[in-house]
């Protein structure tokens, strides 16, 4: 069955201030675990994302948000503006390319030199500043320091990532 939003608007409410979904139904069918109406609807996945059953098919609810309140599927990406996973306020949405929604995240637990976009070149024995751009890799420049390939690094992110380029995950 395809999930449209007037099906979903007739199994869940979802409040936009809270990002929560709530049940409208009761259901203790098979799979269903025992829903009643006024239960907070979904859990959280190992990812940190909120995932609900709907007819039997599991969505992350940031999606569903979107299509509560919008009328479809987002037709691209969503991210998440504060970076948590599990808030799914409609404000805190938006529609993002994949290379924007990862530019507005954590760096990433195997980076070595503390700072997004920046590594160590061992053939230059300088640090490198690079940046995806449209699904290709730009190289921004070779530097002494880390610190120095970090501020390069952040001129070019935030003039092709705009609003996305978060300075706190930089």
């Amino acid at each position: 069955m395809k999930l449209t939003q007037k099906l979903l608007k007739k199994h869940l409410r979802y409040d936009r201030n809270t990002g929560v979904f709530v049940w409208r139904i009761s259901n203790y069918g098979r799979n269903a675990g025992g829903i009643s109406v006024g239960d907070i609807a979904g859990c959280e996945n190992v990812v940190g994302y909120i995932v609900i059953r709907v007819f039997n098919r599991l969505y992350l609810a940031h999606r569903l948000a979107w299509l509560y309140c919008h009328g479809s599927f987002p037709i691209s990406n969503i991210d998440h503006k504060n970076q948590t996973k599990s808030d799914n306020r409609i404000l805190n949405l938006r529609l993002a390319s994949k290379s924007q929604n990862a530019m507005n995240s954590k760096i990433p637990a195997n980076n070595t030199s503390g700072y997004r976009g920046v590594s160590y070149h061992k053939q230059t024995e300088k640090w490198r500043a690079r940046l995806t751009v449209n699904g290709r890799e730009k190289i921004i420049g070779y530097y002494g320091s880390p610190l120095k390939a970090s501020e390069e690094y952040k001129k070019y992110a935030q003039h092709y990532y705009g609003e996305f380029f978060s300075e706190a995950t930089a």
